[in-house]
C-alpha cells in the first residue's frame, strides 16, 4: 500500500478551472465534470456510491449554479441528477497517484498513456487526466505532519462539518419516487374497488 499522500480533493475547484479554460459551460457540463472526479478518486463508477462529502460538494455547487443560471434552487426543473459516469478511460492519474507518484509526474506519465492507450479519444482523455490532477489541494493536518486519507479512504474530507449530508429527505425529491409512489398508491386504490 501506498504512503498517505499529502492532498485533499476539491472537484468543484477542478470544474470550474475546466469551464473557465472552456470560455464557460452549462449546469449539465458541471454537474457531469464534478462527478466524474468524484467517482475516479472514489474508485467507481456509479455516481451514488462515491465518497459521500466529494459528493455534497458537488451538490452544492449545482445549486449554486441553478440560482446563477435561473435564478431558482432545487426546485427547478431544469436540474441535473447525478450523471451516468462514462469511463471512456481510465482515470491514469489518480491510479498513478495512489500509487505513490508525484503528481507532476503522474499528470505527464498520464497524458502519454493516453496518447498511447485512448488514442482515439486522447484528447478527452488527457482532459480528464488534467481535472483528476487539478482537484488536488496541498494540506496539512494542524499537528504539523502531512496526511491524506486518498490511499485509505480513497478521498479527504474537504467540506466543512456544518454543511448538511444527503439524506433520505433528497432522495425523495427525485421525480421517480414521486411517480412509483403514485403508481403504488393507484394500484391500492383499484385493488379496494374491485373488492367493493
Amino acid at each position: 500500500m501506498a504512503p498517505p499522500l499529502p492532498y485533499k480533493i476539491n472537484p468543484v475547484k477542478a470544474t470550474c478551472m475546466r469551464c473557465d479554460m472552456d470560455g464557460g459551460c452549462g449546469i449539465h457540463t458541471y454537474n457531469d465534470t464534478c462527478f466524474n472526479i468524484c467517482a475516479a478518486y472514489s474508485g467507481t463508477s456509479d455516481p451514488y456510491a462515491v465518497d459521500s462529502d466529494c459528493a455534497q460538494s458537488c451538490k452544492n455547487m449545482i445549486e449554486e449554479k441553478r440560482h446563477e443560471f435561473y435564478g431558482v434552487g432545487y426546485c427547478d426543473h431544469q436540474q441535473p441528477y447525478r450523471p451516468v459516469i462514462w469511463e471512456s478511460s481510465p482515470p491514469y492519474f489518480v491510479n498513478l497517484l495512489q500509487n505513490g507518484m508525484d503528481p507532476k509526474k503522474a499528470l505527464e506519465i498520464s497524458k502519454k498513456l493516453c496518447e498511447e492507450k485512448s488514442s482515439s479519444i486522447a484528447s478527452e482523455c488527457i482532459e480528464r487526466q488534467v481535472d483528476y490532477y487539478n482537484a488536488l489541494e496541498k494540506y496539512q493536518a494542524e499537528s504539523k505532519q502531512i496526511v491524506s486519507p486518498i490511499a485509505q479512504p480513497r478521498l479527504a474530507k474537504n467540506i466543512p462539518k456544518n454543511m448538511p449530508k444527503e439524506d433520505d429527505e433528497d432522495k425523495r425529491k427525485n421525480p421517480i419516487f414521486y411517480i412509483l409512489l403514485f403508481a403504488f398508491l393507484v394500484a391500492i386504490l383499484l385493488t379496494f374497488l374491485r373488492k367493493s
